[in-house]
């Protein structure tokens, strides 16, 4: 149960940490845009 549980929080943070990611590049490309 606590394997599967950390497994569980471990996939969240991992895709989260790629969401942030892809909304720094895509910020990125909106500023280059812009300039």
């Amino acid at each position: 149960m606590i394997m599967v549980a950390t497994d569980k929080v471990s996939t969240v943070r991992y895709k989260n940490s790629i969401r942030e990611e892809t909304l720094y590049e895509m910020s990125d490309l909106l500023n280059e845009r812009n300039c």
